[in-house]
């Protein structure tokens, strides 16, 4: 019967152990996930920031390949450039 008992008490010690790994595994990949997004978030907004200055790059360019002053018609069609 004792040896009953002590292969029990192992087995119930094991499922712990188990339900400790899992949790631990759990939070990590939570942790992990919301790393993730936040660099997401980052790297959005670092391209947001380089299309903007691509956009007043090209209008620069523009505006100093043109004299200053763009065709009419073009300012639609350079809208739909960038």
């Amino acid at each position: 019967m004792k040896a009953v008992l002590e292969v029990t008490e192992l087995a119930q010690v094991e499922q712990v152990c188990l339900l400790g790994i899992w949790a631990f595994a759990f939070v990590l990949s939570w942790m992990f996930l919301e790393k993730l997004m936040a660099l997401c978030v980052q790297l959005e907004q670092q391209l947001s920031q380089v299309d903007q200055q691509r956009r007043r790059l090209l209008e620069a360019v523009l505006a100093e390949a043109l004299g200053g002053r763009l065709p009419s018609g073009q300012e639609e069609s350079h809208a739909a450039i960038v």
